[in-house]
C-alpha cells in the first residue's frame, strides 16, 4: 500500500479540523476514516454461541461448595515479553481492500513466566 497524494478537498478537511483546535491524533484519525480506512479489531467478535457457552460454564460452576472453591488454584504469575509487544499494536487498514490476516503469537516466542 503506497502513499497517495491528498486531494484539495482532503487538505481543506484537515485545515478545518486544525483550525477547530483538534489535536494531531484526532485529525489523523478523522482523516483516515474519511478516506475509507478502519482500525483493525483487537479481538474476534463475541458471537451469541460464545455468550451461551460462557453462561453455561457459569451455571455449571455456580453450585460449587466452599470446599471445592478453596481447592481451586489461582496463581500470581507474571509474564515478561523479551521480544516486543504482545498484541498491543494499532493499525489502520484500507476498507477498499480485503481484510488482512493479522498474525499474533499466543504464549509462544520470547517470553518468560515467573
Amino acid at each position: 500500500m503506497g502513499a497517495t497524494e491528498l486531494t484539495p478537498d482532503e487538505r481543506k478537511f484537515i485545515l478545518v479540523l486544525h483550525d477547530a483546535g483538534l489535536k494531531l491524533s484526532a485529525i489523523s484519525e478523522a482523516t483516515y476514516r474519511s478516506i475509507g480506512f478502519k482500525e483493525v479489531r483487537a479481538e474476534p467478535e463475541l458471537l451469541p454461541r460464545h455468550q451461551m457457552a460462557r453462561k453455561k460454564w457459569g451455571d455449571d460452576h455456580e453450585d460449587k461448595t466452599n470446599a471445592e472453591r478453596a481447592a481451586m488454584l489461582f496463581s500470581d504469575e507474571k509474564k515478561w515479553n523479551l521480544d516486543g509487544l504482545d498484541g498491543l499494536q494499532r493499525r489502520w487498514i484500507d476498507m477498499r481492500r480485503p481484510d488482512p490476516v493479522v498474525v499474533r503469537r499466543h504464549s509462544g516466542g520470547g517470553s518468560v513466566v515467573v
